[in-house]
Order: structure tokens, then C-alpha cells, then sequence
């Protein structure tokens, strides 16, 4: 089902309106910037008006009266070159991000009026030192397909095939559905077993960005090829909200957490449409993400040891992956 635009905003509106919803949202951005973004093709649907300058980033939102502050409010007031006044597109359309860096002091506090002078010092600061202010910084797999049903359905499949493989070491992650793919969240704090090889500092000879791209690597050429190469880490990189609308040019997604193995396995991405999500609502049963091999114990009672533990279980499952031709080889002369 299609919708156009003002149809598809008042959705989007009615969804965001939930303060259901967006508890949920707000347990993933604490400390973290969010995002909110236009799909690149509404740039085309909206040729004839310059939208860019209504992407919003560098926002803190730790309750929900914020995020629907900036959402309904701030977002929609444009900052374009040249004006003397903010315009207000009521209609337009974004998608939601966070990133994978947690900072420890959070995101700086900034107003809603971009033309602000004190607002843009603030974020220039932020830009150049953000990454010394970095806690923690996931690793993301990102399997996405291409357009039909066919792909989607080996996207489930090396979903699968990538779960199985962290299941072996026990890696506590959790999955969202991001409307044409999955993303495999790690929690990860590399930086705690071994701060000169994996500084935060994207200019640093060794850094947390350069293993996790080499990690990626071997992902694709050793798990599945559907692992998005083209998914870059750095200080400031950004993935899908979950619970959030993701938005396509004929299809907009709930960007949903997969909360147990049998419902990646009999995955149906038509319920996870946004027209059948927000009649439906009260199927999904809303408690977060689950994380997989944490044996039901919350993160938050138990973060740090947690941590630890995933910590030296991702660097094992890495060098694993490294050795896999090996082990493999191996095994075929046997």
C-alpha cells in the first residue's frame, strides 16, 4: 500500500504521538546523539523546494516531551541560506537514528533555533572532540537486501547464519528489523582491554574503527555475503531507531526488535508495515530489545561484567572468523 505524503506524515504523526512508542525509543538514546534524517527520495519527490537544510542532527533526547519536541517542532523548521525567517513544512517526512557511540557526558544540550550563534558553537566543539567523550561503541551488522522477495528472503537466512555463529561464543547482541534488512547490534567497549589498540580516535594509527571494518570484512567473505560492506565505522555513524518509521518511497516499516529466535525464523515483513503496525499495535508486545545469550539477566544489573564478558567473546569470535579457512580446511581432511 502507497500512501502520499500528507497521508503518509499524519501516519507518522499518529505513530510518534504514542507515548508507548516512543518509552520504548528512549531506551536506546540515552547518551547517544540522535538523528532525525529525510530519505534521500523525498529530496527527489520535493525537487522543487530545498529540504536539506531540515535534517536535524546532534539532538539529545532523554525523555519523551523531548523527542516529540524536536520531531514535531524543530525538525520542521527549515534553516535554509539566506532566510530571514524559519520555514514550517508540516508534512515533511523523516527517518530516525542513533548512533553506536555511547559519550559519557551525553550530547550537549542545544535549542531548536538553528540560526542560533551560541547553538553552532556548541556543535562545532562537539564535532571536533566528540570522540574524546566516547564511553562505549557498538558493533553493528548490517545485512541488507535488494529489492523483491526473494533477497529478503536470504537476508533472513544469513540473519540466521550470522546468529548462530555469535551463539557459538556467546555474544550478547540484539537484532532490529530496519525495513529491507536486519542490523545485528553488539555492545562492545574494545577500548577497556586495550586502549592503544583500539583508541576512539579516528586519526589513531590502531583504532576501534579500523578492527571493526577488517571484522566486517571477514563477516562477508567468510559468513554471508549479504553483510553490508558499504557500512562505514567511524566516531559519529548512525543506524535505525528502533521502533521508529522507516520510510521508503512506495512502503514505510516499523524498524522493530526481533525479540526471539522463532521470529526470525518464520519472519513476515508485511506485518511489520506501518499501516498494519499501527492498527495492530497491541500484538507486538512492546519491552525493548531483547538480548540474546545474556541469559535473561538485564543488562543494566550487571552492565559492566557484561560488558567484560562480550568484550573478550567478540575478539575471540573475530579471530575465529580470521582462522576460519583453517579450521575448515582441517576438517575436510579429517
Amino acid at each position: 500500500m502507497t500512501f502520499n505524503q500528507a497521508e503518509r506524515a499524519n501516519r507518522l504523526r499518529y505513530w510518534y504521538s504514542q507515548d508507548k512508542v516512543i518509552y520504548e525509543i528512549i531506551r536506546f538514546t540515552k547518551n547517544r546523539e540522535v538523528a532525525f534524517l529525510s530519505p534521500v527520495w523525498l529530496f527527489i519527490d520535493m525537487k522543487e523546494r530545498d529540504i536539506t537544510g531540515f535534517n536535524r542532527r546532534c539532538n539529545r533526547i532523554h525523555n519523551v516531551e523531548h523527542f516529540k519536541q524536536i520531531l514535531f517542532n524543530g525538525c520542521r523548521f527549515g534553516n535554509i541560506e539566506g532566510m530571514q525567517q524559519h520555514e514550517f513544512i508540516d508534512d515533511l517526512i523523516f527517518n530516525c537514528y542513533y548512533t553506536l557511540a555511547e559519550y559519557k557526558d551525553g550530547v550537549p544540550f542545544t535549542s531548536l533555533d538553528r540560526r542560533d550563534k551560541e547553538n553552532k558553537d556548541i556543535r562545532e566543539d562537539y564535532y571536533t572532540n566528540y570522540w574524546k567523550n566516547i564511553s562505549s561503541y557498538d558493533f553493528c551488522i548490517d545485512i541488507d537486501a535488494h529489492e523483491g522477495k526473494q533477497t529478503f528472503y536470504w537476508c533472513v537466512e544469513s540473519a540466521i547464519k550470522i546468529m548462530i555463529e555469535l551463539n557459538k561464543f556467546s555474544i550478547v547482541y540484539y537484532i532490529v528489523f530496519t525495513g529491507n534488512g536486519f542490523q545485528i547490534n553488539i555492545p562492545l567497549n574494545l577500548k577497556d582491554v586495550d586502549k592503544k589498540k583500539f583508541s576512539y580516535n579516528p586519526k589513531a594509527e590502531r583504532n576501534v574503527f579500523i578492527f571493526f571494518r577488517f571484522v566486517q570484512k571477514l563477516l562477508h567473505d567468510k559468513i554471508s555475503n549479504l553483510t553490508d560492506i558499504r557500512f562505514k565505522y567511524h566516531p559519529l555513524t548512525l543506524r535505525k531507531l528502533p521502533y521508529s518509521i522507516v520510510n521508503y518511497s512506495s512502503m514505510a516499516y516499523v524498524s522493530m526488535p526481533i525479540n526471539t529466535i522463532e521470529v526470525m525464523m518464520e519472519f513476515n515483513r508485511d506485518k511489520y508495515q506501518m499501516e498494519n503496525a499501527i492498527w495492530h499495535i497491541k500484538d507486538f508486545g512492546y519491552r525493548g530489545a531483547t538480548y540474546y545469550n545474556i541469559n535473561n539477566l538485564n543488562m543494566k544489573d550487571n552492565s559492566i561484567e557484561v560488558m567484560k564478558q562480550n568484550n573478550e567473546n567478540f575478539l575471540k569470535f573475530a579471530s575465529y572468523l580470521e582462522d576460519l579457512d583453517n579450521i575448515k580446511s582441517k576438517r575436510d581432511k579429517i
